[in-house]
């Protein structure tokens, strides 16, 4: 929160899930590497950018492996989190539920919060077969836990 121009102390005492804010990821970018959708391009996201001074540098068109991390990174929610979720539409009609609009529930800031409960608790904190301590090796069948600092 260091970073942000809102009043912490007052909003913590507003809304007490405020309290769990410090530990949740906080990013500030000083690039970003996005697409070409219309958002992304749009003159409220570049002015936005500009007034955090942060660059955009746009991709080339039909490009994914311009930004390999970030889409594995979505490919990761979406397998590992959007997919367990009530009213998940799948990737095409042959991955969707039988009444998908029935089942989807969720509110935006309900998957907000979700979503951040998720990077820290499930993200975070999930076995991963390439973090280990240099000095402690173990088997490939080992797996350590990524935890936040």
């Amino acid at each position: 929160m260091a970073h942000s121009q809102l009043p912490y102390a007052r909003l913590v005492s507003l809304d007490s899930r405020l309290e769990q804010a410090a530990a949740r990821p906080v990013i500030v970018p000083e690039t970003i590497a996005c697409d070409r959708g219309k958002v992304f391009l749009s003159d409220t996201f570049l002015s936005a950018c500009q007034t955090l001074g942060i660059s955009v540098q746009p991709a080339r068109a039909l490009t994914p492996t311009d930004k390999a991390i970030v889409e594995r990174t979505f490919a990761s929610v979406n397998s590992l989190l959007c997919q367990h979720l009530a009213g998940y539409t799948g990737r095409s009609v042959a991955h969707r539920g039988a009444d998908v609009e029935a089942d989807a529930v969720w509110a935006v800031a309900d998957l907000q919060d979700l979503l951040d409960e998720w990077v820290v608790v499930g993200w975070q904190n999930r076995p991963h077969e390439g973090l280990r301590h240099p000095a402690l090796p173990a088997s490939s069948s080992r797996r350590t836990r990524c935890t936040p600092l």
